[in-house]
């Protein structure tokens, strides 16, 4: 029980210090409080787990975004992803068009780097896991952080959409999948 309040708790820390980095960037967001009462029955039960944030973007539809914390467990460097979320995140995306990301810290590094991946990545890896009969951990599987891409706090992600000719959609996909 400790370890799961510890867990809780270390979550909403790298929620926190998410919410810093998006501020510092100047980069909009709503987020989404947890409660159960604050998530409609028809999104629970037809379609998805809840994300933390939708992070606004200046030229294309917000993106919803978990945050974990994880990315450092001993020289392995993993994150637990729970095997239903992703398929969970992607009837959200089929039914309503905005794309999901899974961005991963701790304080391990200080929360001075995070790690971006689209939950379309993570399922591909989590089919390829399964197919390959990989060890899972109660409900989940270890991603390696190799996986993801490595944005440093000082890191703007505003500015690099910001200068590109491309849509934030583009960016995303071309830098982030």
């Amino acid at each position: 029980m400790q370890m799961k309040k510890e867990n809780k708790r270390n979550g909403e820390i790298a929620e926190d210090k998410f919410m810093d980095w998006l501020d510092q960037h100047g980069i909009p967001y709503l987020y989404i409080h947890q409660d159960p009462d604050t998530f409609s029955q028809e999104l629970k039960y037809k379609y998805t787990k809840r994300p933390d944030f939708l992070v606004c973007l200046p030229r294309s539809r917000p993106i919803l975004v978990d945050v974990k914390y994880g990315g450092s467990r001993g020289e392995s460097e993993t994150c637990l992803i729970k095997t239903y979320e992703p398929e969970e995140y992607k009837r959200l995306q089929e039914k309503f068009g905005l794309k999901s990301w899974y961005v991963i810290s701790n304080n391990g590094n200080d929360y001075g780097t995070w790690f971006w991946a689209s939950t379309d990545k993570i399922d591909k890896i989590l089919k390829n896991l399964r197919q390959n009969k990989e060890k899972k951990y109660k409900n989940c599987y270890k991603v390696s952080i190799r996986e993801f891409k490595r944005v440093l706090n000082y890191d703007s992600l505003k500015n690099m959409i910001e200068s590109s000719e491309q849509s934030d959609t583009e960016i995303l996909n071309s830098f982030w999948i």
